[in-house]
């Protein structure tokens, strides 16, 4: 008895010691190692499974595409939650790759399912690793708010390379970005906020970060703030899809539709789960945990129905997990003057609810 007793504490001691070290801040100090190690956090693999929606249509499409005796790579495998559906579905190996401390959660999760005859989980670069047969299918949840924001594209495509069979597939089998010109009411009271001499100080320099800042998670950006429809930024069939199909540049004009004060241009993907299904986090969407990415427009703008407005709106990956997104916005106004503003920020991966 007290044998067992001390097993199943050391056991639980052990599984409390993997916790309590995925929960701690990491100790790396360098930039790329801190980006990539956000998602050896706990809190955004519990955003991303409690997301019912995405795991959801995820789950469906494997279900549907994975086939008996299929040999499958989950690329970025987080928990392993993908992998298992793989198994799931009838994959007779699945191979699941996460290069962050969260592949040892992947392990005991797995274990815990009794799936772990099946998966194997890997904890190296996809574009170098060497596994002992092709895959049938490479699936992947890379998508940032914006789809291509976090630069996941370009390692993908390098394990898509290296392992993928010439005739295997990838879910999703493709991805689209959009984007239109939006009122976001909270956006501008939160910018308001730093220009309105808070505690009796000057803060202006705040909010010059903060209107530069590219903003994830604007789940405040629904059906009716938007000004205008939607434009199509970017396409990429993943089978085919080289790395740079990942950066993209817009430039175009939107007609105003109803009038309102324009405070950012919000944007969003879509993608093609291969199996008629489709993920999206669009404002008509059934809502998930990426809302929308908005790129602040501050001081806002009247608008009215009708004026058309001329906008940018480019995206480069600089680095894993981070590009730099530039926009910029045109307008004539009924009085004659035009009124012109540029931005640029940076994209992480680090969502704040705070500003959210």
């Amino acid at each position: 008895m007290n044998s067992i007793e001390n097993t199943s504490t050391c056991e639980i001691s052990a599984k409390s010691n993997l916790l309590i070290r995925l929960s701690a801040p990491s100790n790396t100090i360098q930039a790329k190692n801190l980006r990539v190690d956000t998602y050896a956090s706990f809190w955004i693999q519990r955003e991303m499974l409690f997301d019912q929606i995405r795991t959801n249509s995820y789950r469906r499409a494997i279900l549907d595409q994975v086939k008996q005796g299929d040999v499958v790579v989950d690329f970025g495998a987080g928990t392993g939650i993908l992998s298992m559906f793989a198994a799931k579905a009838g994959a007779k190996k699945v191979y699941a790759l996460e290069i962050t401390d969260m592949a040892d959660v992947a392990v005991e999760m797995i274990k815990r399912n009794k799936l772990d005859h099946i998966i194997t989980v890997i904890k190296q670069d996809g574009s170098t690793v060497q596994l002992p047969e092709k895959a049938d299918v490479l699936v992947s949840e890379w998508m940032g708010g914006l789809g291509v924001d976090e630069n996941f594209v370009p390692p993908l495509l390098a394990t898509r390379n290296n392992v993928l069979k010439p005739n295997g597939i990838m879910i999703p089998a493709t991805a689209k970005g959009y984007a239109a010109l939006a009122d976001d009411p909270s956006l501008t009271t939160i910018l308001s906020f730093w220009y309105s001499k808070p505690y009796d100080l000057d803060l202006d320099m705040m909010g010059e970060f903060h209107g530069n800042t590219v903003l994830n998670a604007r789940h405040s950006v629904l059906p009716d703030q938007l000004l205008s429809k939607e434009e199509e930024l970017y396409e990429l069939i993943m089978k085919s899809a080289n790395k740079i199909d990942a950066d993209f540049s817009f430039s175009g004009e939107s007609r105003i539709i109803k009038d309102g004060s324009l405070s950012c241009i919000a944007a969003w993907f879509q993608c093609d789960m291969g199996n008629q299904t489709v993920l999206s986090n669009a404002p008509d969407k059934p809502a998930t945990h990426w809302g929308r990415t908005s790129f602040p427009i501050y001081p806002p703008i009247p608008v009215s129905a009708g004026q058309i407005v001329r906008w940018t709106l480019s995206s480069s990956g600089v680095d894993l997990m981070k590009a730099i997104q530039s926009w910029s916005i045109r307008v004539h106004m009924p009085d004659g003057s035009v009124v012109a503003r540029k931005f640029s920020g940076t994209q992480t991966p680090v969502h704040s609810s705070l500003f959210h």
